[in-house]
């Protein structure tokens, strides 16, 4: 490697720790445009600054799409870039491309095998496509090569797709012991508990998680899922309205309130929650289902049968699941 590669190199690096992305990709194509002229076929270095720009489009902007082009352009030079394809792969997974970033992540385990970043996020793609059991194979081999919190929780989050809770849990519980400070591990437990029935103690595990991330849309609304378990509709309202004040798009809040509502007899404001969570989602059917249940309370009869018709139709044409964040 080059003096001025590695210069360049160590001047990335500290752009990306300082999260300078703009002025990352500033000097990136200031260099660009200076070795198309002066030394055009440096590869290793092209494919550096591709590869560079490609990751403040990815990290920096979000500009998946973009960014993908760039670590094109960075393989193409140098095909056993592996960190090229790593990230890729990861750009793929953002887009939901969970089958193309496993073929990434595939060319990375070739490349080096005992990578165990590249079994982890394969694994996460695996989890996205629902292949719950590959998924924690390869979170087992990720564990194999390097405890990390991430492995477990995420090796977690597979066994609780499975109905694994207990298991599920203990894998919360080391990935705790290795991060004490990671809201989400909380996060995930308290839905593992919640689903044993350990309602009280998913509570302890949510209010965790919301003193590490105050902001935490996800776990005031799970926790608002187990106070109206609990029949405890105002509390449950009461953080469903901090879920909704820190997402206001936050489709299942909405809903979930109108449910609390109804049940606490407020079926006009039940009735506000549904139209809202209709509008944000307007192909899950059991919102007319309620909706109209909701209008049989009101005697509101023409709207009920209506509402009922749109939760067939509905029904029929489309599936959507109700799931924990």
């Amino acid at each position: 490697m080059s003096e001025e590669l590695e210069q360049f190199k160590n001047k990335c690096s500290k752009l990306v720790e300082d999260e300078k992305y703009i002025e990352l990709l500033t000097i990136c194509e200031t260099k660009l445009e200076e070795l198309n002229k002066t030394a055009p076929d440096d590869k290793e270095f092209l494919a550096c600054i591709y590869f560079a720009i490609g990751y403040a489009k990815e990290i920096g902007l979000e500009n998946y799409d973009n960014a993908i082009e760039y670590y094109n352009k960075a393989i193409e030079l140098k095909p056993d870039y592996v960190y090229a394809y790593n990230n890729r792969g990861n750009a793929k997974y953002s887009l939901g491309k969970f089958q193309d970033a496993i073929e990434d992540y595939n060319k990375v385990i070739e490349l080096m095998p005992d990578n165990e970043v590249a079994y982890n996020n394969r694994g996460n793609a695996k989890d996205n496509l629902g292949k719950y059991q590959d998924a924690i194979e390869d979170y087992n081999k990720a564990i194999e090569l390097m405890p990390d919190y991430a492995a477990y929780n995420n090796r977690g989050h597979a066994k609780d797709n499975l109905g694994n809770f207990q298991d599920a849990i203990e894998d919360y519980n080391k990935a705790i012991e290795l991060n004490p400070n990671y809201e989400v591990i909380y996060n995930d437990r308290g839905v593992a508990k919640a689903k044993l029935g350990n309602f009280q103690d998913a509570i302890e595990d949510y209010d965790k998680a919301i003193e590490l991330m105050p902001d935490y849309a996800g776990a005031y609304y799970n926790k608002g899922l187990v106070k109206a378990k609990l029949s405890k509709f105002q509390e449950a309202v009461e953080d469903y309205n901090k879920a909704i004040e820190l997402k206001p798009d936050y489709e299942y809040a909405y809903l979930n309130r109108g449910v609390a509502k109804a049940n606490l007899d407020n079926f006009q404001e039940a009735i506000e929650d549904y139209n809202k969570a209709i509008e944000l989602m307007p192909d899950c059917a059991i919102v007319y289902l309620l909706r109209g249940a909701t209008n049989l309370d009101l005697h509101n009869y023409i709207k009920a049968i209506k509402d009922f018709w749109l939760f067939l139709i509905v029904k029929i044409g489309f599936k959507r699941q109700h799931k924990h964040y």
